[in-house]
């Protein structure tokens, strides 16, 4: 959802349309041609960063950026919106590795079956 609305919001043109790097059309362009932020990074940056922190294995990361150089090389996303990307994803997954190790976080995140749910205690 975060990038869906990034992609729209926006409308970065990917390197491969030869637009040149400051060229965004927000809230217009197709979100297919969006460069920022990268959907394949962000993903593997969120999916990463739990298991990276609950078993204690930073190199995890290192597989992560692996996403990032083959996004940029492939000419798919400028490098800046690989980065952005992962910290979004870094972040994303970070919330959900602590809101699941907490028993005092005011916000939760979980899953069951076909659901994911969200709740925040005032």
């Amino acid at each position: 959802a975060v990038s869906t609305g990034l992609n729209y919001a926006v409308g970065r043109a990917r390197p491969d349309a030869n637009r040149g790097r400051n060229y965004f059309e927000p809230f217009s362009a197709p979100i297919s041609e969006s460069s920022f932020p990268s959907d394949h990074t962000m993903l593997v940056w969120a999916i990463a960063t739990p298991f990276a922190e609950e078993y204690k294995a930073p190199w995890l990361y290192g597989v992560a950026t692996l996403t990032n150089l083959s996004r940029v090389i492939s000419n798919r996303h400028w490098f800046s919106d690989t980065v952005a990307s992962s910290v979004l994803g870094y972040g994303i997954g970070r919330i959900f590795w602590e809101s699941s190790r907490s028993q005092n976080n005011k916000f939760r995140i979980g899953t069951s079956g076909r659901s994911v749910t969200m709740s925040w205690d005032w």
